[in-house]
């Protein structure tokens, strides 16, 4: 069985804003957290581990708040903690991008693994990166792990203006990738909704500048010839 607790602060000080918002969750294992980018996010996670010792956190600044279940907290400090304890093992770790983004996507689903004192593929995972390079961070943790259920998105700030920050553990980057893996026999699921609709229309990606600026879509119709049978495709 999973034990969930959920917390939040906006007091001003960092420290202080992370050990109230984890104040209440003693003998939890493990915390994600999400905050304003007005903190200094070492002190905060010092905070959260000062109010519970042993405890490994991993999460990102956010864009304009957080919502609890007590409602929405945002404004210029805001941090919201969710912990989990109970029958789960967790590794966390972290890295700044370097040179390849798949090589540190590998080397810290690694360090995660041995962090959590296992040697296979968790049931699991959660992962966050600075925006630009997450599908290739994944493309190197899978290599690891294989395919297994993840959860997880983007590091964020107020303005979309770059002051993003993610952590794990004692790693602050703005830059890089953090990963938690979960091995536990507790039921777990994730719901996230950013208002959109998936659409029954499809194609092929024919041009792209880059990774991440896509020009060109295809959509293939597949019409029966009339003359010998044959599946023949058109492009409109």
């Amino acid at each position: 069985m999973l034990n969930v607790k959920v917390g939040s602060s906006q007091l001003q000080d960092a420290f202080e804003a992370g050990k109230a918002a984890a104040g209440a969750m003693a003998g939890a294992k493990f915390a994600f957290v999400y905050s304003s980018v007005s903190y200094d996010q070492a002190a905060l996670v010092k905070g959260v581990k000062a109010a519970v010792p042993g405890i490994a956190v991993a999460g990102n600044t956010s864009f304009t708040g957080v919502v609890t279940p007590e409602g929405f907290v945002g404004g210029d400090h805001f941090v919201g903690v969710m912990s989990m304890g109970g029958d789960v093992t967790v590794g966390v770790a972290g890295g700044a991008k370097g040179d390849c983004a798949v090589t540190v996507g590998k080397s810290v689903a690694e360090a995660a693994m041995k962090n959590a004192g296992k040697t296979c593929a968790p049931d699991y995972f959660y992962m966050v990166a600075t925006p630009g390079e997450e599908e290739s961070y994944l493309k190197g943790i899978t290599s690891v792990i294989g395919r297994v259920p993840f959860f997880g998105g983007s590091a964020a700030d107020a303005d979309i203006s770059g002051k993003w920050k993610l952590f794990a553990e004692d790693m602050v980057t703005g830059d890089g990738v953090a990963v938690a893996l979960f091995y536990s026999n507790g039921k777990f699921a994730n719901k996230y909704t950013g208002a959109y609709e998936e659409t029954k229309k499809s194609g092929v990606i024919t041009k792209i500048n880059g990774k991440r600026c896509l020009r060109k879509l295809t959509a293939f119709l597949h019409l029966k010839n009339t003359l010998n049978g044959a599946v023949n495709p058109s492009i409109s």
